[in-house]
């Protein structure tokens, strides 16, 4: 098939020819070497050659982001043998309106708003419009003049039916998922919980979900402790305590993973032997951390009244932060000695940086520790917010907050980090929740 004009995009080396990468589980198909993908790619180049009769546009961007893009190398072998004539695009900023909207926006931070006189002709009935954009993201981004662009209205803002459902909000009970969807996008929280906006649904994957890893994590995590509640911790297991409890680990994944489905999906089947692998992993990596924090309490849950939950511990009655009405989960509580620490399980690969849960988008770990404070009264003080990850080959544990004065003791840190603080400092952050949540 032949056409006039042909665009080829993304000529740029390792898009076309792609790199070489090894099919994991078919190691023999459909590449056995890197020649044998590199000669089936210059076979394509081959056939795009031949299938125009006019002109053919090689699309070669210069750069993704920060990094430079380098020209695929069949660019030079194909100099070697034809002329090739380099086209630069024309230069936007003489007099086009993407140019004048270029340069306007690249002054938007140092420069006042241009004069309606500098405004080509063709965007003049837009001038307004444009710069109410740039007072708004000047705004978001600097000054913080305009707060309504921020998610932060006042009354005076507010018509009187507006008025009255947030006031019937404040009735509501909301999960912490709620609250970081806000802290971290007003506008996000505005469209699916207000307008009642539904998010893009998740493009279907081969084999297991993300959620239904962590799905079959959690569960398979808060069943191997309650059945070890009354036995000794892991770090405190000699050998043949430790090999008993990965047989008693891997017989409650075999029960699980029966449970969850009977597909005879490849992918699957090979995402749930992964998901054994990992899950024996994490468990030597439990049993080197030896702190005086040892698992107690698991799925902890409050204003919650389905799915698996501790019943030692959780109230179905939401618990209340400063008026707040709020329901939430947490994956596990270890005490020991008079200290608690939260434990979040992440089978993710991303975890909130210090930084976030200083700055209040990040609040789950320290309402969480609010919460267990809460529940476990004064006997008990917060060390520490731990994120346990569980990865194929990346399994650790990872301190999100911690009280200085229980390192090495509720927590291990082998160097002082921005994630460890003073008692004071500490105490600040659970208690800036309230201020949040206000």
């Amino acid at each position: 098939m032949e056409f006039n004009t042909v665009f080829l995009g993304d000529f740029v080396e390792s898009r076309f020819p792609g790199n070489y990468r090894p099919d994991p589980l078919l190691p023999e198909v459909p590449y056995r070497d890197e020649e044998e993908l590199l000669r089936d790619n210059r076979f394509l180049f081959y056939r795009v050659l031949k299938s125009f009769r006019e002109r053919l546009y090689l699309l070669i961007p210069k750069r993704e982001g920060e990094a430079d893009l380098i020209p695929s190398p069949f660019l030079r072998q194909l100099k070697a043998i034809t002329n090739v004539e380099k086209i630069e695009p024309a230069n936007p900023t003489h007099g086009s309106a993407p140019g004048f909207l270029s340069t306007y926006g690249n002054h938007v931070w140092t420069a006042e708003t241009p004069s309606d006189g500098k405004f080509p002709a063709n965007l003049m009935n837009m001038r307004s419009l444009i710069k109410h954009v740039v007072k708004v993201e000047k705004s978001r981004e600097k000054t913080h003049e305009h707060l309504a662009y921020e998610g932060v209205l006042t009354a005076g803002q507010l018509s009187p039916e507006s008025c009255a459902s947030l006031k019937e909000r404040q009735q509501r009970t909301y999960s912490v998922t709620d609250l970081e969807t806000y802290a971290k996008c007003p506008f996000q929280y505005f469209a699916a919980e207000v307008l009642g906006l539904d998010s893009k649904d998740e493009e279907e994957v081969e084999g297991l979900s993300s959620l239904e890893k962590g799905v079959l994590v959690h569960d398979v995590l808060v069943k191997f402790y309650n059945q070890r509640r009354e036995q000794p911790a892991i770090s405190e297991c000699d050998a043949g305590g430790f090999e008993d409890a990965k047989q008693q680990l891997n017989d409650l994944i075999d029960e699980e993973i029966i449970q969850e489905n009977t597909s005879d999906d490849l992918f699957r089947t090979v995402d749930k032997a992964l998901l054994k692998v990992t899950l024996n992993q994490w468990l030597t990596v439990e049993r080197e951390y030896d702190v005086i924090a040892t698992p107690r309490y698991f799925e902890v849950s409050v204003g919650r009244r389905q799915g698996v939950i501790d019943s030692v511990l959780s109230d179905r009655k939401p618990i209340s932060i400063d008026g707040v009405r709020l329901n939430a989960k947490i994956d596990r509580i270890d005490i020991g000695n008079g200290v608690f620490n939260v434990i979040d399980y992440k089978s993710g690969s991303s975890t909130p940086t210090i930084k976030d849960i200083l700055e209040g988008r990040a609040l789950q770990l320290p309402i969480y520790l609010e919460i267990a404070k809460q529940l476990l009264g004064d006997a008990y003080e917060a060390a520490a917010g731990l994120y346990h990850k569980v990865r194929l080959n990346d399994c650790r544990i990872t301190l999100a907050i911690g009280r200085e004065s229980y390192r090495n003791e509720a927590y291990v840190l082998q160097r002082k980090t921005q994630q460890m603080l003073s008692d004071e400092s500490f105490d600040g952050v659970i208690d800036r929740v309230s201020g949040y949540l206000a």
